[in-house]
């Protein structure tokens, strides 16, 4: 389903409010549904390929950096504020997204000037709660309104290390809590969810002085203002997947418009409200059944949806587990994946819930799996249930079956890349899964056709920690196979690093881990520290794995082969190559041998040649096969790993990807600290 809408209220805004000077933005401009056709609400696409999205989806499952909880909101702030259309005008904002003509029997509002001034009375921010909710309770019969500021979410959020406790909840009557006022939150019922914000700088919109126009600008610049983007969303908000489109500010006590969103959200239906209404709650037999299937406990809530079998003759009954909630951007694909039950053929199966890319070449995923080439239409949200249920990567038997899985994730990616012309572009730890001892490469849905040239999207896909050296190098570069084999080395040496035992010492691992996978970039430049890692090989010079000569030699070799890829070649012997070359094509035979010579003796011939054998994936199997055929691979089994104590990094246990459903970062501890709970 969409998000839930979010509202902040503020001391409501005079007609002579100005706009500090430090307060206006250069960089998004102002569009109303009235003003923009959808040619012109289309992305710019980057003329060669896209640029790396470093969002927290994307990054967190496989973070071991801490992130203190005011950076983190700050982030997350400024990541959604590109994705903002607005301020679109609030009577037009309700006509689209709420009209009465779709509201069966609606009774339109009565509101009159000054209703909300116990509200803009009260001294402080907290003192206005109750005034605001008995207020717009009148408003809205069918809405609970609950203070829950000082009430945390001790059920959904237990496995955050801050409180989640909204200012005010709203509640459908019926839901719990009841409307009775007690002070309990349950985001997992919540309708709306407001947040007051009763300093002026805390507001990430504002209404630009000279009105409306196209080139005007409404997002605020300030760090509080980021911080609270990151929280919330100020004003009403309309969310997709992809964005969210901000009405104008409302003067709420002097226009109905607050009180009329409420007043016809109350009699709304629940698919105006943005409810998935085919996914229902379970019965207490379906739950029950389906909770022994998944070995789940007995207090776990249970979902139920049915999905269309293959053929779209019939449909398929699955219960599954309600997901949890998650620190992270609305915004983007929000892939959920889960084991479920299904009912019909009593078996379980993987199930998979995500907002799917609606781009003409972007591939569903079942036309993936399928190996087709058939044309298939998009569509925005989207379910696949897979008749394999796989294990994460980290709980691999061995060290062996490690290795094995990540070879057989590479064998699926050839043959798919030769024979369906497909480039998955994200061989992460959390896209492999063991299964039956065997490894399976999953997500597949924004894999590329090779055919295609150019950029597909705003921002490209994959997982920042495992993208090769020259991807996180370079941000606007062609992202090709020799991308993707080069990813299974980070696969391996991350998930070895943080469930093997090894040599190095807690501190020592925990540098390399940041060295390698937590590489910052600066804006428009990207960072060098994972090809320095691959040239000097420094800490791979001895053992670093415990009783596992055979993974040591492994890494080493992969480290050494995919650092021919960055060697470095001067703008003079780049020259000189190029020269010789133009030579070669006019000289007899005679003289062939010493040109020859000449050019392989340039830098620049080596690094060509070596990107032949870096493009093969039968090269790259070859070097997993040889290794695995040593003698010395243990029987071990994953232990998990500490890195730094002092409160910087920490191991994680679930480590599911967006594409698996209960992932977790693990973060630090006080109250101003974030962690993300399973997905």
């Amino acid at each position: 389903m969409f998000p839930i809408p979010v509202l902040q209220v503020s001391a409501e805004p005079t007609d002579s409010d100005t706009t500090p000077a430090e307060l206006r933005t250069p960089e998004l401009p102002l569009q109303t549904l009235a003003q923009s056709t959808a040619q012109d609400l289309q992305p710019v696409l980057p003329t060669n390929d896209t640029p790396i999205k470093r969002s927290c989806s994307t990054m967190q499952p496989f973070t071991t950096n801490t992130r203190c909880r005011h950076t983190t909101l700050n982030a997350m702030g400024k990541e959604m504020k590109g994705c903002l259309v607005g301020p679109m005008p609030v009577e037009q904002f309700l006509e689209e997204f709420l009209p009465p003509s779709v509201i069966p029997n609606y009774e339109p509002l009565t509101f009159s000037d000054g209703t909300f001034e116990s509200t803009l009375s009260a001294l402080h921010e907290m003192k206005a709660y109750e005034p605001f909710i008995d207020t717009m309770s009148s408003f809205a019969p069918g809405l609970s309104f609950i203070n829950t500021h000082n009430h945390p979410d001790t059920t959904n959020c237990k496995s955050f290390t801050f409180q989640i406790k909204p200012d005010i909840c709203v509640y459908a009557d019926g839901t719990s809590p009841p409307r009775a006022r007690q002070s309990s939150c349950d985001v997992s019922a919540a309708e709306v969810i407001i947040e007051f914000k009763w300093d002026p700088h805390h507001n990430p919109f504002y209404t630009p002085a000279s009105g409306p126009s196209t080139t005007a600008h409404f997002i605020s610049e300030t760090d509080k203002a980021m911080d609270t983007l990151g929280q919330i969303m100020t004003h009403i908000i309309r969310w997709d997947r992809e964005g969210a489109t901000v009405s104008s500010a409302i003067f709420y006590n002097k226009e109905p418009h607050l009180a009329d969103f409420f007043h016809r959200y109350a009699q709304a239906l629940p698919a105006l409200r943005g409810v998935d209404t085919l996914v229902t709650l379970a019965s207490a037999e379906e739950a029950r059944l389906a909770r022994s299937q998944l070995g789940l406990s007995a207090t776990r809530h249970m979902l139920k949806v049915a999905v269309p079998d293959v053929d779209d003759t019939g449909l398929i009954t699955l219960v599954f587990p309600a997901p949890s909630p998650v620190g992270q951007s609305p915004i983007g694909r929000c892939t959920r994946a889960c084991p479920a039950y299904d009912i019909d053929n009593d078996r379980v199966v993987m199930f998979k819930d995500s907002w799917r890319v609606a781009i003409a070449d972007v591939l569903p995923e079942d036309a993936v799996w399928a190996c087709s080439h058939n044309a298939i239409i998009p569509h925005i949200h989207y379910r696949l249930v897979l008749n394999i249920v796989g294990k994460q990567l980290c709980e691999f038997a061995s060290s062996h079956q490690l290795v094995t899985a990540v070879r057989d994730a590479l064998i699926a990616h050839k043959d798919t890349y030769h024979k369906a012309g497909v480039l998955h572009q994200d061989l992460s730890a959390g896209n492999i899964v063991i299964h039956d001892g065997k490894g399976i490469l999953i997500d597949w849905d924004l894999s590329k056709l090779i055919d295609i040239k150019g950029a597909r999207q705003v921002t490209r896909t994959g997982t920042w920690q495992f993208m090769s050296a020259h991807l996180v190098e370079n941000e606007d570069t062609t992202h090709d196979v020799e991308d993707d084999l080069e990813s299974s080395l980070y696969v391996i040496l991350w998930v070895a690093l943080l469930w093997t035992k090894t040599y190095l010492t807690v501190p020592a691992r925990s540098l390399l881990m940041k060295q390698v996978f937590e590489v910052d970039e600066l804006e428009g430049v990207g960072s060098s520290t994972k090809s320095a890692f691959l040239n000097s090989r420094t800490q791979l010079r001895g053992d670093v794995f415990i009783d596992r000569k055979p993974l040591d030699r492994l890494i080493l070799a992969l480290t050494e082969l995919f650092a021919l890829r960055y060697i470095v070649v001067t703008r003079e012997q780049q020259d000189a190559y190029d020269q010789t070359c133009e030579h070669m094509e006019k000289t007899d035979a005679t003289n062939m041998t010493f040109i020859m010579n000449l050019l392989k003796a340039n830098p620049a011939y080596k690094l060509k040649t070596d990107m032949e054998i870096l493009k093969s994936h039968n090269r790259i199997i070859e070097v997993y096969d040889f290794h695995l055929q040593l003698e010395g691979w243990p029987q071990d089994p994953p232990v998990e790993q500490i890195l730094t104590s002092n409160g910087k990094f920490h191991a994680k246990r679930c480590v599911f990807t967006k594409s698996l459903c209960p992932s977790q970062v693990e973060l630090t501890t006080s109250s101003k600290r974030r962690r993300v709970g399973d997905n």
